[in-house]
């Protein structure tokens, strides 16, 4: 049996095998059935959380824009403020005893900390915000050419093979990882923006300060809350990308896999981590089963393969 790596592609057939590939088209077609419908899911839950992503982004992006319009121009000098300090200068030459006991030094503008302080938050939450809007229109992108490329192969052991090959570059360069954090880059910058919102209106007004962070602390407690217990409870009806991500890296660290008799790695037993089982089987026609194990499923096809023998 020839063990092929998850990371690798699968190797190129003689003739007789390409032969013997397309000569058994009841297990390809039935791979395609299985594979079609998985990618259908896989896209379909994909395409739904990129889509509410945009939207939210966009909308964040206007409420963030406006507060940034009114907090950079602390960073710049007042012109109306410079504008009336020359007009009592040029009332004092006019008349010394005029404003005689104001001070009419003109000074370095030099924006103060906390404007410095507000304006990072607010720029760094609306960079987040766009960043994730940005790679949520790539990520449609990559899933379009993914799901059109498998498709357009006429002969269904080549369809299935070429959906396989996309599907390891997939898991290869790690895009589920990709799509899975824009969310967790979405959520950050609308925390980022609640931090400098707070700080922003704690120099116009505290008691409206102190309301705002009220509300933002609470909105922190119930999003961690939820947060923690889908990670513990599987069950849990809170469940997001980014819990069941933590919670297969936590299982990963506190539960190593189960290993097979020959030292191969056994399907772990979390149904978590039961989709990731990436290990493929493609075993030559003169061996007595055939058996692979299509990424993202639990199940797998074995049969004897007899008849491709010539």
């Amino acid at each position: 049996m020839q063990n092929v790596a998850d990371n690798q592609p699968l190797p190129t057939p003689s003739d007789r095998e390409r032969a013997a590939f397309d000569d058994f088209t009841p297990f390809w077609d039935a791979y395609n059935v299985e594979a079609e419908e998985y990618d259908k899911e896989l896209i379909r839950e994909w395409a739904s959380d990129l889509d509410a992503l945009l939207i939210f982004a966009g909308l964040f992006a206007g409420v963030n824009t406006a507060f940034i319009i009114e907090s950079y121009k602390t960073l710049q000098e007042d012109q109306g403020e410079t504008n009336n300090l020359l007009l009592k200068n040029i009332l004092h030459r006019m008349d010394n005893s005029t404003f005689v006991t104001q001070n009419l030094q003109f000074t370095d503008f030099q924006a103060s900390g906390e404007s410095v302080r507000v304006n990072c938050f607010f720029f760094a939450s609306l960079s987040l915000s766009l960043f994730a809007a940005f790679g949520a229109v790539l990520s449609k992108q990559w899933l379009s050419q993914y799901e059109g490329g498998s498709t357009r192969a006429q002969r269904p052991a080549v369809k299935a093979i070429t959906r396989h090959q996309k599907l390891q570059g997939l898991q290869r360069w790690y895009l589920r990882p990709i799509v899975e954090t824009l969310p967790t880059l979405l959520q950050l910058s609308l925390f980022l923006f609640l931090i400098g919102l707070v700080d922003f209106l704690w120099q116009i007004h505290k008691s409206v300060a102190i309301m705002v962070l009220a509300i933002s602390i609470t909105i922190f407690a119930f999003y961690s809350f939820t947060t923690i217990v889908s990670i513990a409870a599987p069950t849990a009806p809170f469940q997001t990308r980014f819990s069941s991500s933590s919670r297969e890296v936590l299982n990963r660290i506190l539960h190593p896999r189960h290993r097979f008799a020959d030292g191969k790695d056994a399907i772990p037993d979390d149904p978590g981590l039961r989709k990731e089982c990436h290990r493929t089987h493609v075993c030559g026609p003169t061996t007595t089963t055939w058996k692979i194990c299509m990424i993202g499923m639990s199940s797998s096809v074995t049969f004897e393969p007899s008849s491709l023998v010539a």
